[in-house]
């Protein structure tokens, strides 16, 4: 349901808005949401800032096709549940950057892939966090320039390679923009999945072989690894 009224807002100057909402889960119990859209101007506007945070959506609007309500019964989280009652939620923004030559982009994965949920097409999502060495809260070079580091494209051009041929994959490169992070949206925790200048976002249609995982379980100098399984899909 919160997915659906994202995907719905209607943002001004033109913009598609909001795109895509995925859901994915890691093998120790974390979530991990992308949300695409085409203007990272949106993320500062009213029609953004007005979807509804409660949990009990279906009190507050009617339930489509499609649809569940999100509480049944007695839930124990007062007469106004809110999202943050049950996430612990924290935000990055990040802007994709040039793709490679023929990429397929994670960014703008195809409607065939994002109509349904992840878990029946077995879609596996490998994000390389580039994490610099200095204090996360100064303004790096990395951050500054539109290249990403050379340790992130590297190990990206490695597990391209590595899973290429074994299945279909999708990949985009993100910069982060801190200047674009709403308001009152507590980021991501340092040293955390998603925390860095740069990420590195690579869809495979299937599972990673322990191959192909184990490659990239070795401590990665700069470099976070996360593995992830597909939940919710949704366009």
């Amino acid at each position: 349901m919160h997915f659906n009224d994202l995907l719905h807002c209607h943002f001004p100057s033109g913009s598609r808005g909001i795109s895509r909402a995925l859901r994915y889960s890691s093998a120790d119990g974390q979530l991990l949401y992308t949300i695409h859209a085409d203007d990272l101007s949106i993320w500062q506007t009213q029609p953004y800032y007005a979807v509804s945070r409660r949990l009990d959506l279906e009190n507050m609007r009617d339930v489509t096709q499609g649809e569940s309500a999100v509480l049944h019964g007695e839930h124990g989280f007062g007469t106004e549940p809110m999202v943050w009652q049950v996430v612990g939620a924290a935000f990055a923004i990040f802007e994709e950057t040039a793709r490679l030559p023929e990429e397929d982009a994670y960014h703008d994965l195809p409607d065939t892939l994002v109509s349904g949920r992840g878990e029946e097409l077995g879609c596996e999502l490998v994000t390389l966090t580039f994490i610099p060495s200095h204090s996360a809260g100064n303004t790096s070079q990395e951050e500054e320039s539109t290249k990403p580091p050379k340790e992130l494209t590297s190990l990206r051009d490695r597990a391209l390679e590595s899973l290429s041929g074994r299945t279909k994959v999708y990949s985009s490169m993100y910069r982060h923009r801190p200047d674009a992070q709403p308001d009152m949206h507590p980021p991501i925790a340092e040293g955390a999945h998603g925390n860095g200048t740069w990420v590195a976002c690579i869809l495979v249609e299937g599972k990673v072989d322990e191959e192909v995982r184990s490659q990239f379980q070795k401590e990665v100098v700069g470099v976070k690894v996360g593995f992830w399984k597909g939940e919710v899909f949704m366009s």
